[in-house]
């Protein structure tokens, strides 16, 4: 609970500083800054490559499956919806997924079916 909180506040701090710098220097204020939006492979030089594992995804030391990472993954997305909250977006995909917030967020979305079918995917990812 302390990282989550610990987290939730390095984001939050970054926000604070980053965006006021963004919206000063944009020209329209109705639309999002392009600084924000860019992802992190949008700034590579052509002759540099993102690996085949994205950031989130580099704790993963099992089996790489891009099809059950995408759908774990977008649990993590869902439960943010769901929440709002920066923290439980970055704390769901921490440790390869294997962590309390991710297994909080199967339980509150997914029937006991699929909720084993989804503990049976991290034992396939594994840490």
């Amino acid at each position: 609970m302390v990282a989550v909180r610990l987290v939730q506040s390095a984001v939050l701090v970054s926000l604070l500083v980053a965006l006021p710098a963004c919206v000063t220097t944009s020209e329209n204020t109705n639309e999002i800054p392009a600084s924000i939006l860019s992802s992190p492979g949008d700034s590579l030089s052509e002759d540099q490559s993102i690996s085949k594992r994205s950031i989130w995804f580099n704790s993963c030391t099992g089996v790489y499956d891009r099809e059950l990472l995408v759908r774990l993954d977008r649990v993590c997305e869902d439960c943010y919806n769901l929440y709002r909250d920066v923290g439980v977006a970055a704390e769901c995909r921490s440790n390869c997924f294997h962590n309390e917030v991710f297994l909080y967020c199967v339980d509150y979305m997914f029937r006991p079916r699929q909720r084993n079918q989804y503990r049976a995917a991290l034992q396939r990812l594994g840490k």
